[in-house]
């Protein structure tokens, strides 16, 4: 997957916490 900006991130690491699990 892609990696989203910072802010989109956020919301990223919210929804797809599995997925994305970067600092933030």
């Amino acid at each position: 997957m892609i990696e989203p900006p910072l802010k989109t991130r956020i919301k990223y690491r919210t929804s797809h916490h599995s997925t994305e699990t970067t600092e933030g």
